[in-house]
């Protein structure tokens, strides 16, 4: 007969998973798992169980059995110390007793001599009593209905091992008497019975003796049998023991070491009430939290996590990581609740600062975490200086200590420039046909947050003699001509930026062609861009000279008067909507809205739209590429009147009905930093166009009718920029741009040279020459 009566066991799991980890812990749950034992030696379990319950003659029954079956077996020295000490102790030995007949019983009375001769037997004797006669005695114990032959008969089954008719003996005995001596009896048959069924696998039959002796230590014996399966690894078996004690602590680690750890973990959870069973349940839950974390099911996650916290507080790893699951799932508003309490424990754990930073959607709000939590504000500060180098603000990224940006923008921010540039727009001589050439110098550096820059200009426009017979100024051209077909003037132009987080501020103010006959005009931009994590958001307002003929962008006479005539300005505003839909995909929406005003110049209005969708692809190629974006675009413009014309009240630039346009756009840029740079940006598209019928001489709604012209065809516009560092402080810029379409082509180059007063390693695209706010048209 095999027992475990006590046994202890402590099982660390440890599950490490993203910044957290889960530990199962058992050290204090009573009773534990018994340690698994391999051993040729016979198992002494039981004796120790019999020596623990007194049962002196029991235990040296099962010494002697064993000793019989182990002939080489030699008892450890502590067993039998406690045998002896129990034989020493024990006053009556609860072996089966010599019952005698009482004085009142007859010599010569049959039932009195069988039990006489019974008890007289030696124990081999009595373990070799036939069946027979056991019943015979069994059956005049019952006519005599005597306590002590029922309680002899119980011991001579008992000691053959007929535990249920032995009991049955020692119950008629206990409706006679309440001796002891049949309280122990019973025990022992109870006893006997767990054996056998430890040995015949009965759990039904357990359950059965553990509802039918309540008063019996039954249950204490079944969960030793049931440890001795658990510890033989034999789990079905010792669940079907547990069960039969209730025991629900071994029924739970028998399901977790039988392969089904999600009944285990339900069957503890449900018995919660129980502290052993309350640690198990929430460090499986912990499992469970860590193992769907991994498996990406992070709602599964969050709610394993939440179990537990019903249960207990959740400890430092387990709230970590349903904070980052909660960011992975979607729901940064727990995610901040989580890590702003992490943080308020442990203030330098960088990690929790991470999971606040990324849980805040807006700057406002990292800003304020900032102020609250010293880590978050150094994590702030970096992401932001990160932020600023993506939006292109180079002097902002420079000033929070961006590294790449303090490598190669060194102090003193200042910087002097010369460059040249010509632009050609082909055309009838005289009208259409326009040439410029501009040169410039100019200064610009940093005081405190602003950047300035100052710039003397000096152009040269010519245009042409228009042909004889051609309309302009008055009328047709005979063949003298006393108009002005170029001319070279001067300007100055200056302008102011200021970069923070999230936008940027820019204004700018130009005087020039100073000495024109059209009185100049002050021309300006004054714009903002916005940045979020997704979106960037530009507007600017401005008033800028029409660039498309001499009589629009100077001005000229009328060849037979004293009147000046042109100087075409147009003032509006222009926006820019970009949304990343993903890292590499975009949309975006531009449109202008402005009015076109001259001298003796027909009033115009104009608006225009353009669509773009764009992939970046610099990620699947093999080059030093900031961006490559490619996709396509839809634009659309529209002007209210044909103002195209050389005659009194036009203006001389494109101005048509309705210009529909579709076509495919790429644009790419090399990584900033670098000793060199390249920009270039395509469009390929498909126009068509109609032009709006017109008098010869609007104002007036008088001359001849111009009908209304269509016009369909391929136009692309290509551009190419680029920089180099000559020396450290020394740099040289310059473009080419072409731009063609039906009956149309214009051709602009340009080349400048930088002098840096810090000395420097790398450049940026803000210094660019056609990458500048000057010439986007927006703050960044």
């Amino acid at each position: 007969m095999r027992w475990i009566a006590e046994c202890c066991v402590s099982s660390f799991l440890i599950v490490p998973m993203c910044q957290a980890q889960v530990i199962t812990d058992y050290d204090t749950q009573a009773p534990a798992l018994p340690s698994v034992q391999f051993s040729s030696q016979p198992d002494t379990t039981g004796i120790w169980f019999h020596i623990r319950q007194r049962q002196s003659a029991l235990a040296e029954a099962e010494m002697a059995r064993l000793q019989q079956v182990y002939p080489q077996w030699q008892p450890a020295p502590e067993l039998r110390e406690a045998l002896a000490e129990l034989s020493v102790n024990t006053v009556a030995p609860k072996a089966p007793p010599q019952v005698a007949p009482t004085q009142a019983v007859v010599v010569s009375d049959p039932t009195a001599q069988l039990f006489g001769k019974l008890s007289r037997l030696s124990d081999a004797q009595k373990r070799a009593v036939s069946k027979g006669t056991l019943a015979a005695a069994a059956k005049l114990a019952s006519q005599a209905n005597r306590a002590d032959y029922f309680i002899q008969l119980g011991w001579l089954y008992h000691q053959q091992q007929y535990y249920a008719k032995a009991l049955q003996q020692f119950e008629q005995a206990q409706r006679i008497s309440a001796d002891d001596k049949i309280r122990d009896g019973i025990q022992a048959c109870i006893d006997g019975l767990v054996s056998h069924a430890a040995a015949h696998p009965d759990a039904e039959h357990l359950a059965g003796l553990v509802r039918r002796y309540p008063d019996y230590d039954i249950t204490g014996a079944i969960k030793a049998i049931g440890w001795q399966a658990y510890n033989n690894q034999q789990y079905s078996l010792a669940y079907k023991r547990f069960a039969a004690a209730d025991f629900v602590y071994g029924k739970v680690l028998a399901l977790q070491q039988d392969g089904q750890p999600e009944q285990a973990q339900q069957l503890a959870c449900d018995n919660d009430n129980i502290s052993s069973l309350a640690i198990f349940c929430t460090d499986a839950l912990a499992l469970i939290q860590a193992s769907e974390y991994a498996a990406e099911q992070y709602i599964a996650s969050i709610q394993a996590a939440q179990r537990i916290a019903q249960r207990r507080a959740l400890r430092e790893g387990e709230q970590a990581l349903l904070g980052w699951a909660y960011l992975a799932a979607g729901q940064p508003r727990s995610a901040r609740t989580i890590f702003t309490q992490l943080l308020e424990d442990y203030p330098d754990d960088a990690r929790y600062a991470q999971g606040l930073v990324s849980s805040l959607s807006s700057d406002q709000q990292r800003q304020q975490a900032a102020r609250r939590h010293p880590g978050v504000a150094l994590l702030v500060t970096r992401g932001f200086a990160g932020q600023a180098w993506q939006r292109k603000q180079f002097e902002r990224a420079r000033l929070l200590q961006n590294p790449a940006a303090v490598a190669v923008l060194n102090s003193p921010r200042l910087a002097m420039y010369t460059g040249i540039n010509a632009r050609s727009r082909s055309g009838e001589a005289g009208l259409g046909n326009f040439d410029v050439t501009h040169g410039y110098v100019g200064i610009n550096g940093v005081t405190g947050p602003l950047q300035w820059q100052g710039q003397v200009d000096y152009e040269q426009l010519y245009s042409g003699i228009p042909d004889a017979g051609q309309w302009f100024g008055e009328g047709q051209r005979q063949n003298e001509f006393g108009g002005i077909s170029g001319f070279e003037d001067t300007g100055v132009m200056a302008n102011v930026m200021y970069e923070q987080q999230g936008h940027t501020l820019y204004g700018e103010i130009a005087y020039s062609l100073i000495d024109q006959p059209v009185a100049p005009r002050l021309t300006g931009q004054l714009g903002a861009a916005w940045f979020t994590d997704t979106a960037t958001i530009a507007v600017t307002a401005y008033r800028e000279r029409v660039g498309d003929s001499l009589l629009s962008q100077g001005s000229t006479w009328f060849e037979n008067g004293v009147q000046a005539w042109g100087g075409v300005h147009k003032s509006g505003v222009r926006g820019l909507y970009s949304y990343l839909l993903t890292t590499q995909r975009a949309l975006s929406l531009s449109g202008r809205i402005e009015r076109y005003s001259g001298q003796r110049v027909i009033d115009n209005r104009h608006v225009s739209f353009r669509l773009d969708a764009s992939q970046d692809v610099a990620a699947n190629i093999n080059a030093p590429l900031d961006y490559w974006r490619v996709g396509p675009y839809v634009s659309v413009e529209h002007f209210e009147h044909n103002a195209s014309g050389f005659t009194r009240g036009h203006g001389g630039y494109f101005s048509p009905e309705i210009l529909l346009a579709a076509g495919l756009y790429s644009e790419l840029l090399t990584q900033e930093g670098r000793p060199w740079q390249l920009k270039a940006a395509l469009n390929v598209g498909y126009n068509a166009i109609r032009q709006a019928g017109y008098y010869r001489f609007p104002l007036s709604q008088g001359g001849d009718w111009i009908a209304a012209q269509s016009s369909a065809g391929i136009s692309a516009d290509f551009k190419l920029e680029g920089q180099y560092l000559v020396a450290k402080h020394w740099a040289i810029a310059g473009f080419v741009a072409q731009s063609f379409a039906v009956e149309y082509r214009s051709t602009w180059a340009g080349i400048e040279l930088r002098w840096h007063a810090g000395a420097t390693t790398g450049l940026t695209s803000d210094t660019l020459v056609g990458n500048r706010p000057h010439s986007t048209g927006y703050a960044f």
